[in-house]
């Protein structure tokens, strides 16, 4: 069987492998993702998709957020954020997009291209990546 992985992202020119990756859908509109590997890890906080209401409806939604939404949506990087090598590095901003719900696999396909600042003055980056998720409900019934 083929080395299988719940995706990765690259960083500083180096690549990261998530070992596993898991989402959930809130009916409110928010995603949250938690994905991780040998020493890397990343975690986004309730990623808004405004106009989904079902997960079936996120392939093709993109969120990438302007300056008044960062504001209006700080939570989503400043409780979550990317870890690589036992560091946490900050989310500034970034782009993130579904790709595809593969509803018989019960995995969500997530790209994301992050701004990363290392600590408060650090220095600045960008992490490029996807994440296989792996759809957890705590709802059984759905919708």
């Amino acid at each position: 069987m083929a080395d299988e992985t719940a995706g990765g992202f690259e960083y500083r020119g180096r690549s990261f492998r998530f070992k596993q990756a898991e989402c959930r859908w809130e009916p409110g509109g928010e995603l949250f993702i938690d994905a991780t590997g040998d020493r890397c890890g990343l975690s986004l906080v309730g990623v808004p998709f405004p106009g989904a209401t079902e997960l079936t409806e996120l392939p093709g939604k993109v969120w990438e957020p302007d300056d008044e939404q960062l504001s209006q949506y700080a939570d989503t990087f400043a409780e979550g954020g990317i870890e690589v090598r036992d560091k946490e590095l900050w989310i500034m901003g970034g782009r993130i997009e579904c790709r595809r719900f593969d509803p018989e696999q019960g995995v969500l396909t997530v790209s994301f291209r992050l701004a990363v600042q290392d600590g408060e003055y650090g220095r600045e980056n960008e992490v490029d990546g996807v994440a296989y998720c792996r759809v957890i409900s705590h709802d059984a019934s759905g919708p």
